[in-house]
């Protein structure tokens, strides 16, 4: 799928993903918005739904920080583990994600990514 899409054109479809899943007031994917949101996409293709207990052991699974929900960049981080074949393009895909994340930024700081929902800011990296 990288080698279609391109880094920028599969972290983008990363990003629909998320935004698909996640609950719009909490900004994050929680099992509630999982099992609500997924339900209507595997309808889409035919699939049965998820259960309660599939959803909340989804999000554990990513869940970093404890919060009971999972960020974008939890999400993303989630994605690469999973899929062991974006191992190799793993340091670009990462790189590519963060710098679309900073430029969401919505507080102003150029050149810093603030991870509201982990409470931590890194540098960015171009």
């Amino acid at each position: 799928m990288v080698e279609r899409l391109g880094a920028e054109g599969f972290m983008d479809e990363l990003h629909n993903g998320f935004r698909l899943l996640m609950d719009p007031e909490k900004e994050m994917i929680t099992a509630e918005s999982l099992k609500r949101n997924a339900a209507a996409a595997l309808g889409l293709m035919g699939e049965t739904t998820i259960t309660d207990e599939e959803a909340r052991c989804m999000v554990r699974e990513g869940d970093l920080d404890g919060d009971g929900g999972l960020s974008q960049l939890e999400f993303f981080s989630l994605m690469f583990r999973l899929s062991p074949d974006l191992m190799s393009a793993s340091t670009e895909l990462f790189f590519t994600a963060v710098a679309a994340a900073a430029d969401e930024d919505d507080d102003g700081r150029r050149g810093v990514f603030h991870d509201r929902h982990m409470n931590t800011s890194k540098v960015k990296y171009n």
